[in-house]
């Protein structure tokens, strides 16, 4: 187990409140990246925080500090998602994101939340179908910024008004899909694009590490189990294969692929 991976498991035990979410993302990034230091990005985090209190001062109106961390983000460092390679990996790790200035709409999300953090504003991750957002409560009601569009901004109300006359959500599940996610939502989102990028380029050596870290957020998960024993496999590990493939098979119930994972595991033990 790597230290970036170690520290992932221990950092995601924590409870949502006090886990750190742009730290926790780090690491993910730095397992990718052995020699990061993680410091450098952090501090950038901490600098756009500190350059934004001098703007806003004292203020304490939520929407006018959401309006400086969107202006500052969006417009004058002009953070995009990166149209052009959406699918490129760096895109999903923080460090490049804050440097680059090009992400996708998860990791924007990200940033503008550990701003927001940095000035006293509560904001959340949404983990809607279509694209990430962010949420915060201003005035008493809720808005909506979406990274995708720049950083614009949308009352709770008109954005759930618009879902409910278009086929974007169905209308008895808006509330479910603008629920704020928990920062393990968010980290198992970001490493299920990475997953997702890394199975269809076939890096299996990458995709293993990216199942480690999904299983440090949930240990028991027999599906993932079961992922981490199949790549296992296919990187040469054969006693790990194996004794994922058991878990799975003893826990998984009636599912599908039991004798597709039989199979294997039998192929496996005629290894021996």
């Amino acid at each position: 187990m790597s230290d970036a991976l170690q520290l992932f498991a221990t950092e995601v035990q924590r409870a949502d409140a006090e886990l750190d979410l742009g730290r926790a993302a780090l690491l993910i990034a730095k397992d990718a990246y052995p020699n990061l230091d993680m410091e450098m990005p952090l501090t950038l985090l901490d600098e756009l925080g500190a350059g934004l209190r001098a703007q806003i001062a004292d203020s304490r109106d939520e929407q006018q500090i959401a309006y400086a961390i969107r202006r500052r983000l969006f417009h004058d460092l002009e953070f995009r998602v990166n149209e052009g390679d959406f699918y490129d990996p760096r895109n999903s790790f923080l460090n490049d994101v804050l440097i680059r200035r090009r992400g996708i709409p998860i990791s924007l999300s990200v940033v503008f939340i550990e701003v927001a953090r940095r000035v006293g504003l509560v904001a959340e991750g949404v983990s809607f179908p279509q694209r990430f957002l962010v949420k915060y409560r201003a005035g008493g009601q809720e808005w909506i910024v979406d990274p995708t569009l720049f950083g614009e901004e949308f009352s709770g109300e008109h954005f759930r008004a618009h879902l409910a006359t278009s086929s974007a959500a169905p209308a008895h599940l808006v509330d479910y899909h603008l629920a704020a996610a928990t920062k393990r939502q968010v980290l198992t989102r970001m490493l299920a694009n990475l997953k997702a990028i890394y199975t269809e380029r076939e890096d299996d050596a990458r995709l293993l590490r990216i199942q480690e870290f999904r299983l440090a957020i949930t240990p028991w998960a027999f599906d993932e189990i079961r992922d981490r024993g199949i790549l296992r496999a296919r990187t040469g590990d054969f006693p790990g294969a194996l004794s994922d493939l058991d878990i799975y098979l003893a826990n998984a119930g009636p599912a599908e692929d039991l004798p597709r994972v039989r199979d294997l595991v039998e192929r496996l033990r005629g290894r021996g």
